[in-house]
């Protein structure tokens, strides 16, 4: 099996949500987290986890709020939280960085599939 057919599942489906989904960048980066937030760095190729962590941390910034008169951020997770309070510029550069990660494990992806057709050769 390919080391990262499950990134590359998970990644596709979001990208299919950020390109077709409904609503602004915001919420479409919510239902697009929701399909990949099972993913740990170490589904990718090596050269490549430091850019799924770099998008969970911005995702995850800011924690949400304490504060008495917005209670209901402090029952909401940080992704939520932290979704709330970006800017569209913000959320559209994310947007981009998932888009990027997806086409470069595709091509890791295409690549092991290759090596393993070269070996059974």
């Amino acid at each position: 099996m390919n080391p990262y057919g499950y990134a590359h599942e998970k990644l596709s489906s979001a990208v299919r949500i950020l390109a077709t989904g409904e609503g602004e960048v915001r919420s479409r980066l919510w239902h697009a987290f929701l399909e990949f937030h099972t993913l740990q760095a170490s589904n990718f190729p090596p050269s490549l986890q430091d850019d799924y962590n770099g998008i969970v941390n911005a995702l995850t910034k800011r924690k949400p709020k304490n504060d008495v008169d917005q209670r209901e951020w402090a029952t909401d997770g940080d992704v939520k939280a932290n979704l709330r309070r970006m800017i569209n510029r913000t959320g559209s550069q994310i947007a981009e960085k998932i888009c990027d990660l997806e086409h470069h494990v595709q091509i890791a992806y295409d690549e092991w599939y290759q090596n393993l057709r070269k070996s059974q050769e």
